[in-house]
């Protein structure tokens, strides 16, 4: 697929970002419409269609994979089972092989779940915050997910840049979500944050100047496990779990997004951790 890279620069880059974010509304996935793709971006609609056809079957690997380990498991807690789960995030969630859309499509026969994502590509923890009643309280979620953080850590690549969200900012805007999720009685799951490269990352995101700290992210993980704790919420610590992932875990040439693999294993810890829950 030829790439049409004027979409990376300046103007029409800025634009079509905060038009999509606009539309979006954190709920309606445009990232995901192939006519839309296919006009933006100026590829055929054929081969907008052959990608996702791809993507497809990577998809369907992965909800083959989680159902063939957990599907007695699911019948028994699942089939009769009335709630919903809502996941907030970002692009980790929202994008078209995301945990969450592995289990969405591993949960469509429990007819009675309902699955909400709460998520949206570029969403930071500020972003959340604002959104949280509307998005999220107004679902009355029986469990949240929680998986934000990778674009709260990003910072332009020079010496005087600061990070879009500092340490102290995040942790109260993660703790002001679980002592609001907690007075609406959800439960909740704190993900920690998963491995990038940032060699490539850079590299890949050179037209933007964009970089990311590990020392940052490290502490971030370290404020979510805390955060988690002090409210007593389940943690799923992702970052700790990636350890044991021997598949490549960021997409190539790109260093900071998961790849199906990656996120199948998201899924599947993930999984582990919340029909412990139930």
């Amino acid at each position: 697929m030829t790439q049409n890279k004027s979409r990376y620069s300046g103007h029409f880059f800025n634009s079509y970002v905060i038009t999509r974010m606009n539309l979006y509304k954190h709920t309606v996935p445009m990232e995901n419409d192939k006519k839309k793709i296919s006009h933006v971006y100026g590829y055929p609609i054929e081969k907008v269609n052959d990608v996702f056809r791809q993507l497809d079957k990577e998809l369907q690997l992965s909800v083959d994979f989680i159902n063939k380990k957990y599907k007695s498991e699911m019948d028994e807690k699942l089939s009769k089972l009335e709630a919903t789960f809502v996941f907030i995030g970002d692009q980790f969630v929202s994008e078209y092989q995301s945990f969450f859309n592995v289990l969405r499509k591993v949960f469509e026969p429990y007819t009675k779940i309902k699955m909400v994502c709460a998520a949206a590509m570029g969403d930071n923890s500020n972003q959340t915050i604002q959104h949280i009643y509307d998005l999220v309280v107004s679902e009355k979620p029986m469990i949240t997910s929680v998986l934000i953080g990778i674009n709260d850590m990003h910072q332009n690549n020079d010496i005087y840049s600061k990070p879009v969200c500092s340490p102290d900012e995040y942790r109260g805007n993660i703790d002001y979500m679980a002592k609001v999720l907690r007075h609406y009685k959800s439960k909740i799951i704190f993900n920690t944050l998963p491995p990038f490269n940032n060699v490539i990352v850079e590299k890949s995101f050179a037209h933007m100047n964009w970089t990311y700290s590990v020392d940052i992210r490290d502490e971030y993980n370290n404020i979510i496990r805390e955060v988690a704790e002090q409210n007593g919420c389940t943690l799923n610590d992702m970052a700790e779990k990636f350890n044991q992932f021997d598949g490549l875990i960021n997409i190539p040439n790109d260093g900071l997004n998961l790849t199906y693999q990656a996120q199948c294993f998201f899924a599947d810890k993930f999984l582990e951790v919340m029909l412990e829950m139930l």
